[in-house]
């Protein structure tokens, strides 16, 4: 399970994909709030990845490498998600004697199209990358990643700028595709072409799958408010699922099966990965292709899965 802890949800970038404006309140999160929040994830057991980034970048939060720290302390391995615009040199060593193992820089765009998406200085995050893979050697991996707007923007190629980057010497990179944040941000079509919702419906049915999205289950977000949530795409925190001062991440999972289960949340029909309205679009599963049959199984397997894990 990858546990993201959103530390701030407050960010200083503003991305032309990203609803993060419609969030309803922005904050940090305290250190004793952190502190239960590792001691939640080691509670949880051994097979975990831990990210500091959420809704907002980490970079903001004047703690971070404090907390960086102590997670590293109570023998937890975190990465983080950033931008890079704030991850100066000085705060790089600070980060880098912390502890962390992994960063990854979101940097979709370079030039003008970088800084029409994100209304960041290009130079000075490229400069801060660099300056962090020189001080960090091997002891700390560093991934690009990119987030698939060509759809969207004739300006983004992927392929021209991982290039861009391996002429630099970075070899890693993640690549994401462009969702709709649970209807937040409502631009991005959600309606599909392989079939009609009426269709997915009878299909649905006909193999038994109740729609639990497997989203909400192969994360955990923690909320800079010590909420869990119900997933990274309820960026509004419309769906607390208990804090973790009182709740363990098993309460939180088992909520989160109950919801549904019993009471689907309001914005899971809204989402665009949101089984129903992903199977209207799509037959692909990481990145293999199924048949409608092969599609329609693989998620029931999923399902079965997770509620047998839960029961």
């Amino acid at each position: 399970m990858f546990f993201d802890i959103e530390i701030t949800n407050r960010c200083n970038a503003t991305c032309s994909f990203c609803p993060r404006d419609k969030m309803p309140q922005q904050g940090r999160m305290t250190f004793d709030d952190f502190k239960a929040t590792i001691q939640r994830i080691i509670e949880a057991g051994n097979n975990y990845r831990v990210g500091l980034c959420g809704t907002g970048d980490p970079s903001v939060h004047p703690e971070m490498c404090d907390f960086v720290t102590y997670a590293y302390e109570q023998g937890v391995s975190v990465e983080i998600t950033t931008n890079g615009q704030l991850v100066t040199r000085d705060k790089a060593e600070k980060l880098l004697a912390a502890g962390l193992r992994k960063i990854t820089f979101s940097v979709t765009g370079t030039d003008d199209v970088y800084e029409d998406i994100y209304n960041l200085n290009f130079e000075k995050t490229r400069q801060n990358i660099l300056d962090f893979r020189d001080l960090a050697g091997d002891s700390c991996e560093i991934f690009i990643n990119l987030v698939n707007y060509s759809e969207y923007s004739d300006k983004v190629n992927i392929k021209k700028l991982k290039q861009y980057w391996r002429n630099l010497g970075f070899e890693n990179f993640e690549v994401m595709k462009i969702t709709n944040r649970g209807g937040a941000a409502g631009w991005v079509e959600v309606e599909g072409q392989l079939n009609s919702k009426e269709r997915v419906y009878e299909l649905m049915g006909e193999y038994d799958i109740k729609g639990v999205c497997p989203i909400a289950f192969d994360t955990a977000i923690i909320g800079w408010d010590g909420n869990y949530y119900l997933c990274c795409h309820d960026w509004q925190h419309d769906v607390p699922c208990g804090h973790v001062q009182t709740h363990s991440v098993a309460d939180a999972m088992q909520y989160k099966l109950n919801r549904f289960l019993n009471d689907i949340p309001e914005i899971c029909p809204q989402c665009n990965l949101y089984p129903p309205n992903y199977l209207q679009r799509s037959y692909t599963h990481l990145r293999v292709e199924y048949t409608e049959e092969g599609a329609f199984n693989k998620y029931k397997d999923i399902e079965t899965q997770i509620i047998k894990q839960l029961t």
